[in-house]
């Protein structure tokens, strides 16, 4: 799964936007170009994939699990053919290539989040899908479960051939992931589940949020990210014909 996804036929200057553009969220300019260096260096821009970049980057930078993850979502957003990108800084490349050599380049640290001990589990509970009548709590779980379930059907019917592809990304996606185990028990569940109504085993919005993104990820891993997006866009106007959804907007996982 490492090199699943090429960058959509970029052109020099626009995987460095996408990427300067990606990565300016937590670093400074000399970080960036130092990344953009790094880029350079790995050659072979036709058949480079977007993991295998961010894991190199990652380790050039020892980056945390998080920043990793972070960092890879944001840049294939930024590979869409919609995104709106900053201007190609090969002036400023050119200029810090030149004084890369002679000078040691000081990486700043993204800023460190702080861990909240994961809640208890609670007992586990089963909410139908399409019950009007709900609490605010179980229209977020009724609303995160149908988004879920929108993008297996998508992904499922649109590309049967790369699904089982689309399960093992998400799977290294929620191992790369500080979670729970039940939370990764919950995912395998959902795999092992046909169709019908899924199981909340104490799942918080925190936790949903981050699965909704683990998912997403693994559609961009098996599919490539602009069909990624179609497949989300399908699976949220899923979700929102839900009646939970007037309580919980599906964009609040986004």
């Amino acid at each position: 799964m490492e090199n699943v996804v090429q960058i959509p036929s970029l052109s020099d200057s626009g995987r460095r936007r996408a990427i300067a553009t990606t990565l300016k969220q937590w670093f400074d300019k000399d970080t960036i170009l130092e990344a953009l260096c790094v880029v350079e260096d790995m050659g072979d821009s036709a058949g480079l994939g977007v993991i295998k970049l961010t894991n190199s980057l990652a380790e050039h930078f020892k980056w945390d699990i998080q920043v990793k993850h972070d960092v890879r979502m944001s840049l294939y957003r930024n590979m869409l053919p919609s995104a709106k990108l900053d201007p190609d800084p090969v002036e400023e490349l050119e200029s810090y290539r030149a004084r890369r050599g002679a000078a040691k380049v000081v990486v700043k640290e993204p800023a460190q989040v702080v861990s909240q001990p994961e809640p208890e589990p609670q007992p586990e509970s089963t909410v139908a899908a399409n019950h009007a009548d709900v609490s605010g709590s179980a229209a977020v779980f009724i609303v995160f479960s149908r988004i879920i379930e929108g993008m297996r059907q998508q992904v499922k019917a649109a590309h049967p051939q790369q699904f089982s592809d689309f399960h093992a990304a998400v799977r290294t996606e929620i191992q790369e992931l500080t979670v729970s185990p039940y939370v990764v028990q919950w995912v395998e569940s959902v795999f092992n589940n046909v169709e019908g109504t899924l199981t909340n085993s104490g799942l918080t919005e925190m936790h949903m949020s981050a699965v909704v993104h683990a998912f997403y990820n693994g559609v961009a891993d098996a599919v490539g990210p602009v069909d990624a997006d179609k497949v989300l866009t399908a699976a949220i106007a899923h979700a929102e014909q839900s009646p939970a959804a007037a309580q919980f907007s599906p964009k609040n996982f986004l």
